[in-house]
Order: C-alpha cells, then structure tokens, then sequence
C-alpha cells in the first residue's frame, strides 16, 4: 500500500506530476510506512516509475501521469537523423521509462525543468545536440535528433531502448528498426522511404549500397548506419564475473578502470555512466544531496554498469 500513496498523490496533481520529497516522507510517516521508506524507493527505481531532481528542493516527477501534450513547441524537419522504432504491440509505460532513464538529459525548461516532458515524448539534449523522442502511433516511436554529432544522443537512445525491450523478457512482443532514406528526396522528407534496419549489415557485405525505391537512386548503407548505432565491445564470463564483483563492492574507479581496457575507445553509454559517478562524488562532497539521495544515485549507477556488463556479456554469448 505504501507504494500507492505517492502513485494516488501524483495523479491527483494537475501539473505534471510533481511534488516535493518532503511531501513524500510525511505521507510514508503518517500512514505509518517511515522505516520502509528505503524499500519503497527501491522498488519504485526497479520499475521506473519517477526521478527525482532539485530546484531549490528535492523533488519527485512520474512521467507515467505527465501532462498529455507539449508545451508548443516547434521541431523543423529539416537536417534530422531520424529513426523509427516498431512494436506489434507497445509495451507498457516504454516512453515514461525511458524518461526515467535518461532524466539526466532532460532538456531543461525555461520556466520548469519539467517542461520538455509529456506523456508520450520529450526532447533530450547531449553534446549540443537535440533529440525529439514521441510515440507517434499505437504502436510506433519517433526519435529526431539535430546537432553537430546526433549519432552520438541516437546510440544511447537505442541502447536504453534495447535495455527496456530486454527487460519484457517476453517472446510475444517483436520490435523491427526503421532508417529513413538519405537520398536528396527523402533526406528532408516527412514521408522519406524507411529501410529495415536489419537487412543493411547484409546490402553492406553486397557492395554497400541500396536502392532507395521512392527516388529510384541507390544509397550508401555506411551513410544510413552513420551515428545510428555504435559496435558494442564483446566481454567473455569470467571477465564479467570480475566486473560484477566490482559493481558488489561498489568499487567504480577501478570498474571503469577495467571496462576501459575491454571497451571500444570512447564508448558513448561508458562515458555517459563515468560521468554519473563523477557527478556522484561531486555532489557528495560539496553537500548538495542529502545521504538518501546519494545512496539512491549509487543504486541507479549500480544498476545501469550491471544492465551494461549484461549487454556486452550477451554479444559473446
């Protein structure tokens, strides 16, 4: 019951589900939940269900009850990298997971932090780039991504993606990837012709090109993968036992000190998670969050390097 009181209270709010991390700890205590606080958290970080962030306070925010449209704003289809990703069925709550997993990239509102999250999208911002990321369909997701390097914010899109779609564990939902023709008629295009994103390894093998059929021209498939996807590192069993021991010991210096030897040079998800740690220990330090929130940031940071061992783990496999 007690995971419901913060649930029931986000939904009666009508501005974006937020509300303060004291309003949370006077809920859990009235109703007599204080010394279960740490595992109510614990079990809403499992399922994603909120993030938290401060602006003056601590603050929580459920995407899942987000306001259901953007706040107006414009998105020019031109000079995108772009990609279309499909269920047979969306899983649920995949965008408001999403968002929970990549709340450190929330491009920040001018008026609230929260203004560039609804319900079904939001738009991130990494590297001075910009990514529109919208559920589209009943069973499509848009990413739109501008900036001097998308194919950098676009690998760690798809690699969240792949780490929720993993986590169903179900044979029954199927996802396919679409990547839009960059020939000179669909490069700019709100109707561009899609390639299946798994068919290009084998036109590439074939000459490295393909036949784009709204503008009969052929097209590089090196030009269609570009940014779209990084090489993941492959690791063997008993270096991730290695690892995991270190996740257990929370020993992330010399975690990262080890992936890096067994990692491509600038792996954008590694670079990303180094950072979290770093940001960790600074705010530690400085004072800026309060012990719960930091021993809360380390379960996060334990959980995403032990998502990632897995993944690399799984291409050996």
């Amino acid at each position: 019951k007690g995971i419901y009181l913060p649930i029931n209270h986000a939904i009666s709010l009508k501005e974006g589900s937020v509300f303060s991390e004291r309003e949370l700890e006077i809920q859990w205590r009235d109703k007599g939940y204080k010394e279960l606080e740490y595992c109510l958290r614990a079990f809403m970080r499992k399922f994603e269900l909120y993030f938290s962030y401060t602006d003056s306070t601590e603050f929580l925010f459920f995407p899942c009850f987000a306001k259901l449209a953007p706040s107006g704003r414009n998105w020019s289809p031109e000079n995108n990298l772009r990609l279309i990703v499909k269920y047979n069925f969306m899983p649920k709550g995949l965008i408001p997971r999403l968002i929970v997993r990549m709340e450190s990239l929330i491009l920040k509102g001018e008026k609230k932090i929260t203004e560039n999250i609804w319900r079904k999208g939001v738009i991130l911002e990494y590297n001075y780039n910009r990514a529109l990321i919208e559920w589209i369909s009943d069973n499509t997701i848009e990413i739109k991504i501008k900036g001097i390097s998308p194919g950098e914010l676009l690998s760690l899109i798809d690699f969240n993606l792949d780490i929720i779609f993993k986590s169903y564990r179900s044979e029954k939902i199927l996802l396919v990837k679409f990547i839009p023709s960059c020939c000179n008629i669909c490069i700019d295009s709100e109707t561009p012709n899609y390639f299946n994103k798994k068919s290009l390894p084998k036109a590439k093998r074939r000459g490295n090109k393909i036949l784009c059929e709204e503008s009969m021209k052929w097209v590089r498939v090196d030009d269609l993968l570009a940014g779209t996807s990084q090489e993941l590192a492959i690791i063997d069993k008993r270096v991730t036992e290695e690892l995991k021991q270190l996740i257990i010991n929370n020993d992330f210096k010399s975690l990262f000190q080890k992936l890096e030897i067994y990692t491509t040079p600038n792996d954008r998800y590694l670079v990303l998670l180094k950072s979290k740690w770093k940001k960790m220990i600074e705010d530690s330090l400085t004072g800026l969050d309060s012990k719960s929130r930091i021993d809360e940031k380390r379960d996060e940071l334990r959980v995403g390097v032990l998502e990632y061992v897995d993944l690399l783990t799984d291409s050996y496999s």
